[in-house]
């Protein structure tokens, strides 16, 4: 916590691109890494079964304020997916008072963010299973809180997303049929970047949803 509080020092009441622009400097992830094509996604996560571990929610340290702008993780995540021309902030400018989401999961519209969670893709209890459990708390900690790539924190459903838990696709897919192709590109991608395995089973699931994205 003591680097997060040094490097976000001087970047005092800024918003989401700021906070973006520190996770870059910071870098817990090498998004380069990261190979384009689905081929290329598949090909490259590691095939392995889930660890048998002692996975604790309190030990992802979740919705930090980075940047010190007084806006936690949820609340960026919900500025930065909201219509902006909806968006209304209390008066403090800290806390989304109501806005406008189109939920991918399941392609309902929102307004309240009450009836939104912001869910973690790849979820924590997933992430703790496929190698994150023997992470330092720092590194749990930039995971649970990850701005830099909008593919690892994204605004949903509330319903959907507790449906989902700690579910990999082989377990649960979105309802929204037309958001498989992305799902799966961007799940893919969390893992490779985060050195995270997945099972036997969740690389078949992938393969299949991936084969319903539109030939390039």
């Amino acid at each position: 916590m003591l680097i997060l509080l040094v490097l976000a020092a001087p970047f005092l009441s800024r918003g989401w691109s700021e906070a973006q622009q520190l996770w870059e400097n910071y870098r817990p992830v090498d998004l380069e890494s990261i190979p384009s094509g689905d081929r290329g996604l598949l090909d490259a996560l590691v095939v392995a079964a889930d660890q048998d571990v002692d996975y604790q929610r309190d030990d992802w340290v979740s919705w930090i304020d980075f940047d010190g702008d007084g806006q936690d993780t949820r609340q960026e995540v919900l500025i930065a997916e909201s219509d902006p021309d909806a968006l209304v902030m209390n008066r403090a400018g800290t806390r989304v008072v109501s806005g406008r989401w189109q939920d991918p999961y399941t392609g309902r519209v929102f307004t309240d963010p009450a009836d939104l969670d912001v869910d973690h893709l790849v979820p924590l209890g997933d992430a703790a299973r496929s190698g994150g459990q023997a992470w330092s708390a720092q590194r749990k900690e930039d995971y649970a809180n990850w701005l830099t790539d909008d593919r690892n924190l994204i605004a949903v459903d509330a319903s959907a997303n507790r449906a989902k838990s700690d579910q990999s696709p082989d377990q649960w897919r979105p309802p929204e049929r037309s958001y498989w192709c992305t799902y799966a590109r961007d799940w893919a991608a969390v893992k490779i970047g985060w050195g995270l395995s997945v099972t036997e089973g969740e690389h078949r699931a992938l393969t299949r949803m991936l084969a319903t994205c539109a030939p390039a």
